[in-house]
């Protein structure tokens, strides 16, 4: 091997290991949020070990390359970073277990440093100790060290777009995960086979079979993930979330990041959820001209209305739509159509107004804070009859104590001159809040089985755009679903493949 085709493959590594970097990262959300939804803590845990990882890894890797300047300690971390990164698959499961005890806002960050940080800091150690075995001149100094931040760099945004537009809609995690490993192993391999280290020291060719010996390693699952509670008839990975077809009961559901979202009664029991049969009820009471469903889900939605009416439903995740259609027999009629789009945008977009709007939009254990702000409350409203009836399905309480269900009234209020909390009874629950410019008496008294509940709404705080605390409010709630969760066994819609 010449030894400019050598700074070339170091060049070619440290781009390869810079695409791992933002690979690992971005896709350490999808491990971490099949557990804990995509709350901002997710993510401010992904960049916080992200961060403090490749920190200690220029740190530590420019002192060992002071030390040591040899390019087969360079290939040797490669090598050890690939061992890492196969295992994060393998663990995953028992880590997150683990995590929960530290809760949603904390658990996240044990988790993410537990998986993640030992592949991160290899791979942070590399670019210093490329810079030191490239420092021949000293007057080059700074052209050296920026070519080499730069080719890492563009590395990190060639593996940030083939992420998220070319592995993750198409390739399991587990499967990108592999790849990811075996392609820096198999590198790490190249580079000291070129410097002709296996002829001179046979102990490495150990290490490489049992770097390859990680991928035969067996997978640890969480045992108490095999309760009958649940059945998994389907999963996929997807871009947007974590999805499962799942048998509860007489009623075949999709769940979405461990949470039920859209169900189909098998049976003679009805829905799962008791507020789709209060909805229900209060169709049937009345005629609506003009129907908008944000957060159509599965579609389940769609069955409360006959085929011929008017209506639109706003869905994002295009997989949800496609699910709720070939495993759930739910379809729009010939005057319905599904929008994908996010529902402040579509509200943004369209001049229609509309005498009913339900609005369902949890995704799995996340509230998505932009749809309970101040700002979008106003777009909505704009669009919604003088008459009209705005309809929330909302998980949280009626207590005093739940300041994240005050909070929502206490915003819509500032808008809407009329509001009404009602529930089946009091604690955790899906709640249905209503909110309108007319009277709401006639809609609540409609109800089947939930009745008005008495909220003050004093003590709740006004989201905006500027300041909305509905992520760290519903923590309280979370725990206690999780606990739920925990005591049905839930947890197998976690982690089910």
């Amino acid at each position: 091997m010449t030894e400019k085709f050598k700074i070339w493959y170091l060049y070619i590594t440290v781009f390869a290991t810079g695409a791992a970097i933002l690979i690992i990262e971005i896709l350490g959300t999808r491990v971490i949020s099949p557990f804990y939804g995509t709350t901002i803590f997710v993510w401010s845990s992904l960049i916080i070990v992200t961060l403090s990882a490749l920190a200690l890894g220029y740190w530590l890797g420019g002192k060992i390359a002071d030390r040591r300047p040899d390019v087969r300690i360079f290939y040797s971390l490669v090598l050890t970073a690939g061992i890492a990164t196969s295992l994060i698959m393998k663990i995953d499961q028992p880590i997150l277990v683990f995590a929960d005890r530290f809760g949603f806002q904390f658990g996240p960050l044990v988790a993410t440093f537990i998986l993640f940080s030992v592949p991160l800091f290899l791979l942070g150690a590399l670019t210093p100790f490329i810079v030191r075995l490239r420092m021949k001149l000293p007057e080059r100094a700074g052209e050296s060290s920026g070519n080499i931040f730069a080719i890492a760099t563009l590395g990190s945004l060639a593996g940030a777009l083939l992420a998220g537009f070319v592995l993750m809609p198409r390739f399991s995690l587990s499967a990108i995960f592999f790849f990811i490993a075996g392609f820096l192993i198999i590198i790490a391999f190249a580079g000291l086979l070129m410097e002709k280290q296996f002829a001179k020291n046979p102990t490495r060719i150990l290490f490489l079979l049992l770097a390859f010996g990680f991928f035969a390693f067996p997978t640890l699952r969480y045992a108490e993930a095999t309760t009958n509670n649940f059945e998994v008839l389907y999963a996929e990975p997807n871009f947007n979330s974590d999805l499962k077809i799942v048998k509860v009961g007489e009623n075949i559901c999709i769940a979405m990041d461990g949470a039920l979202q859209t169900c189909k009664s098998t049976g003679s029991n009805g829905q799962l959820f008791s507020y789709f049969e209060e909805l229900k009820s209060i169709v049937s009471e009345k005629t609506y001209g003009d129907i908008l469903i944000l957060g159509s889900g599965g579609g389940a939605m769609l069955t409360l209305f006959a085929p011929d009416q008017r209506l639109d439903a706003v869905e994002i995740n295009p997989k949800m739509v496609v699910l709720g259609e070939q495993r759930l027999g739910f379809k729009a009629g010939p005057n319905q159509s599904i929008v994908i789009d996010d529902a402040r945008n579509f509200l943004r977009k369209t001049d229609k107004k509309y005498d009913l709007v339900i609005m369902d939009v949890s995704k799995g254990f996340t509230i998505p804070s932009h749809l309970f702000a101040k700002e979008y409350f106003e777009i909505l409203a704009s669009h919604l009859n003088q008459n009209g009836v705005l309809a929330i399905n909302f998980f949280g309480r009626t207590e005093p104590e739940d300041t994240l269900t005050a909070s929502v009234v206490k915003t819509l209020q500032t808008i809407f001159p009329n509001t009404a909390v009602a529930a089946p009874d009091i604690g955790l629950q899906n709640l249905l809040i209503f909110a309108s410019f007319s009277d709401l008496s006639p809609v609540v008294s409609s109800l089947a089985t939930y009745r008005e509940a008495k909220l003050n709404a004093k003590d709740g705080i006004v989201f905006t755009d500027d300041k909305n605390l509905s992520e760290t409010l519903i923590l309280p709630n979370l725990e206690t679903l999780r606990n739920s969760l925990k005591g049905i066994g839930g947890f197998k819609l976690l982690f089910a493949n």
